[in-house]
């Protein structure tokens, strides 16, 4: 038997036959998908036939290059992009793998060209703050051969806007923050691109240096001197890149106080001769647990008031006038660890009869409202 064979065409598919006879590939001249003209010549002298049959040879190859389009662009995070990978030369089509890092990523479609050999590999890829730095890689395989793997890949640049956030100095303690002491708070900031602007707000307005004030604005640092009781409340920082402006979590300035004396309180009792009244005094402080001490003070004395019952922030002090000279005004200091209320709450303890000028009783004492 004398078996020819000739190179017709390539073609972009195979087609099947079934053969009376076996061709090594490896015989074969180093060919793609091939259409094959084989010429089949018997020369039994019982059986002179001659067949000419048209037969399809695949030889497999890896891929031999692959590419990810625009891959020098930087990524904004969470915000979907579409990433291109061309892979060529394989016989049969590539398959395309994306990973980032170590970890495959999944929703890759897959184009072949009418040639059939460039294999075009997109995927919707949203980028995280984690992926900065990442390499994120294309992987083109031709799955009839082990080991054909080939790869491009791309360290990823991610966009970010910048991440905040607000704590006190180092060598602050926060339940020992009092008033009288200084406090810096640190901005600490992680953002891609780097930031243009920095800002500090207090109770959602804006700050700004005011020395007068004792508060100074520098950079990423906030220092406010010798505190007081109205530095209290939500501080943040903010900061500005290309991508947006970022804001820390509120951290709340906590600062310990004396007691001072609540505002909206009764401050004027009327009673009668011999009637008790009972006078609530109550102030603000921190810590909010305090010890009193009362006084009644008028024109001619001053006395300690002894009836008195106390808890938390408030106490009761029960007063009974006797004669005209127990009508005055009642004193009620509060003291906790940080110190002794500076200026007492006052109370004006009045005459309920009608026929007594209210006007004279008040000169006996100071009505202050604190």
């Amino acid at each position: 038997m004398v078996i020819s064979y000739y190179i017709v065409e390539s073609i972009p598919y195979h087609k099947h036959f079934n053969l009376l006879f076996t061709i090594n590939p490896h015989q074969l001249p180093d060919i793609l998908w091939e259409a094959t003209l084989c010429d089949v010549t018997s020369n039994s002298p019982s059986n002179p036939v001659r067949v000419i049959k048209s037969l399809f040879l695949l030889k497999k190859v890896p891929p031999v290059e692959v590419q990810i389009e625009e891959k020098r662009r930087a990524l904004s995070a969470q915000k979907p992009v579409e990433l291109v990978c061309r892979a060529g030369g394989s016989r049969p089509p590539a398959n395309i793998t994306w990973f980032i890092g170590n970890q495959p990523l999944k929703g890759t479609k897959e184009k072949i060209s009418s040639e059939g050999n460039i294999t075009t590999g997109r995927l919707i890829f949203i980028p995280t703050i984690e992926d900065r730095g990442k390499n994120i890689s294309c992987r083109a395989e031709n799955m009839l051969i082990p080991g054909s793997s080939i790869k491009d890949e791309w360290k990823v640049d991610v966009h970010f806007v910048p991440q905040l956030t607000l704590k006190l100095g180092s060598k602050l303690r926060h339940s020992h923050i009092q008033e009288g002491k200084d406090v810096y708070l640190e901005c600490a900031i992680v953002a891609n691109p780097s930031v243009s602007e920095i800002g500090w707000r207090f109770e959602d307005r804006e700050l700004h240096t005011n020395k007068s004030a004792g508060i100074i604005v520098s950079n990423q640092s906030l220092v406010l001197q010798s505190v007081r009781r109205s530095n209290r409340g939500r501080y943040t920082c903010t900061a500005d890149n290309s991508e947006g402006k970022g804001e820390s979590a509120p951290l709340y300035l906590k600062v310990q106080y004396a007691p001072v004396c609540k505002s909206d309180q009764k401050l004027l009792y009327g009673v009668a001769r011999h009637e008790p009244v009972k006078v609530t005094c109550e102030v603000e402080a921190d810590p909010s647990r305090a010890n009193f001490t009362w006084k009644f003070n008028n024109s001619v004395e001053s006395m300690d008031v002894l009836s008195f019952a106390s808890e938390d922030s408030i106490s009761i002090a029960t007063y009974i006038p006797r004669t005209e000279y127990d009508y005055g005004t009642l004193l009620c200091w509060g003291k906790n660890s940080v110190g002794t209320q500076k200026e007492p709450c006052v109370f004006t303890v009045i005459p309920a009869d009608p026929g007594v000028d209210i006007h004279q009783v008040m000169d006996n004492g100071i009505l202050c409202n604190v």
